[in-house]
């Protein structure tokens, strides 16, 4: 009985020897055949730089703080998204099929290569070379430095390297920056500066005095600024050629986020349709589609709101309207209540219509350094966060604002009488 024992378990153990061994066996034929079947092998924190060589290009890019940068031929801004996509493409292609003694190289696009993918990281990382496109359109060929066969690399991870052109790498875009995140704006035009901030009611002009901006034009200027594509890069033209109207620039601005800045300069030089424009970030000239550019509003006309203040009638707890002896007054009593100073209640439909026609008065233009003696009706009101201000009326239609000095607004109707109980 006990030999038996003995001999059974000798059996067991022998299956559970040879089980370990097929096991490990068959994970390290795994392991072989994912080795064999992935394209690169790197640790992306450790990427330094990447080198990308098409048909007319031989760029570089660096790793600057989060993003990246062109650093050759050019210094230039980089598509940090797209730089990204090809480091996580040339990692995580799938390989559909090797071809193990390729005939001819060119006939598959390989000598010379479309391009050329070299990845600069703390350990080497062989060369990658991107043929054409294979006959069924499943992929494109490929070949690693050191390694014997051609490679067939599926779409659609792949797709991103076919006929890659470095160029595709370069920031697609005029401003290269968020304009949700722009919270500051200076636009220098014909010698005179004006500076735009994101505040209280939305975006005001600070300089060269402070006025309501309209919050639509100046959307629609950053807006205009983010929309636009840069038709062409031309680096064989910077330096910027004095023909170029780039110093002194035609137009300049200068966009602020809470922690950078940007400046763009557009040339006064138009050229089939063309205008020049650099940024303080890149070594290229940018050209431009003239019509893009003519449509953006940049001086104070174009800028200037066309209503007198920017406070909320809703936001209003008190106002009074004095006009020679006569003085009306009402405060806000309750959610929807208004009182006189007599103790009467105001109907708050007249109160608000009251307000919205006094304080979004329409305006027909805006003078600098004028100040009216007259004696004129005077409108306070205070907002619910204590806030007060004055609105002045005088004859001719002008009006003043205590909050902002030294403009007179030319109005485009005359202001209506204050509401009463009757």
């Amino acid at each position: 009985m006990a030999r038996r024992l003995a001999v059974a378990l000798a059996v067991l153990a022998a299956a559970v020897a040879a089980l370990l061994f097929f096991s490990r066996q068959e994970e390290r034929e795994t392991r072989e055949e994912r080795r064999a079947a992935s394209l690169l092998r790197f640790d992306d924190r450790e990427v330094r730089a990447i080198a990308v060589r098409g048909a007319d290009t031989d760029a570089r890019f660096e790793r600057s703080g989060k993003g990246w940068r062109m650093t050759a031929p050019v210094g230039d801004a980089a598509d940090s998204e797209a730089v990204e996509k090809i480091l996580s493409v040339a990692k995580r292609s799938p390989v559909l099929r090797v071809v193990e003694r390729p005939e001819a190289l060119e006939s598959y696009g390989l000598d010379p290569p479309v391009a050329t993918v070299r990845i600069e990281a703390s350990r080497e990382v062989p060369r990658l070379d991107l043929g054409i496109e294979d006959p069924t359109r499943q992929g494109i060929f490929a070949r690693v430095e050191g390694r014997p066969g051609v490679l067939l690399l599926g779409y659609p991870e792949a797709i991103l390297l076919r006929g890659l052109d470095p160029n595709r790498l370069r920031d697609p875009s005029l401003a290269g920056t968020r304009m949700a995140e722009v919270v500051a704006a200076t636009v220098e035009r014909r010698g005179s500066a004006l500076r735009l901030e994101r505040g209280r009611g939305g975006w005001w002009i600070t300089e060269p005095a402070r006025m309501p901006a309209s919050d639509q034009r100046v959307e629609a200027l950053l807006g205009g600024l983010e929309r636009i594509v840069p038709a062409v890069l031309d680096d064989s033209a910077f330096p910027p050629a004095p023909d170029l109207g780039l110093d002194p620039a035609a137009v300049r601005v200068v966009l602020e986020t809470a922690s950078a800045k940007r400046e763009l300069r557009f040339g006064s030089a138009v050229e089939a349709g063309w205008v020049p424009a650099v940024r303080d970030d890149r070594e290229t000239v940018m050209r431009l589609d003239r019509s893009l550019v003519e449509g953006l509003p940049v001086d104070e006309a174009a800028l200037a709101d066309t209503k007198l203040t920017k406070a909320n009638r809703y936001e209003v707890t008190f106002w009074e309207d004095v006009r020679g002896a006569l003085r009306v007054s009402a405060e806000r009593s309750g959610a929807s209540t208004w009182t006189d100073s007599g103790g009467a209640e105001l109907p708050e439909e007249r109160v608000l219509g009251y307000l919205a026609r006094v304080l979004e008065a329409p305006v027909a233009g805006i003078e600098h350094g004028s100040s009216p003696t007259s004696d004129p009706r005077v409108i306070r009101f205070r907002l619910a966060d204590g806030t007060e201000d004055r609105i002045r009326v005088h004859p001719e239609r002008v009006a003043t604002v205590d909050s902002l000095p030294g403009i007179a607004f030319r109005l485009k109707a005359d202001l209506p009488p204050a509401p009463s109980a009757q």
